[in-house]
């Protein structure tokens, strides 16, 4: 995620975190918390994960691109709670 955001889209933490914060209301990312979802911690909640999918969309990504990533984030939720499922 890192990448696409320096690299694809040009935004730093605040701005992606102002982005998200218009797709997310109630949650209110802020710049920690896209440093975590950098660090590999998945987005905490559903409201969450789609407003990052929908501001990556909205930057650059394809729609097949923008389900991979989700898929993503589930494979790596799943290997965190399963991790002997995943060996």
């Amino acid at each position: 995620m890192q990448y696409w955001r320096q690299e694809w889209t040009g935004l730093s933490r605040a701005q992606l975190a102002l982005c998200l914060a218009a797709h997310c209301p109630r949650e209110r990312p802020t710049e920690e918390i896209v440093r975590a979802w950098e660090r590999g911690q998945p987005p905490a909640s559903t409201e969450e994960l789609e407003a990052l999918l929908t501001v990556m969309e909205e930057h650059g990504l394809s729609g097949m691109e923008v389900a991979q990533f989700r898929r993503a984030v589930f494979a790596a939720c799943l290997t965190r709670h399963y991790p002997e499922l995943f060996s």
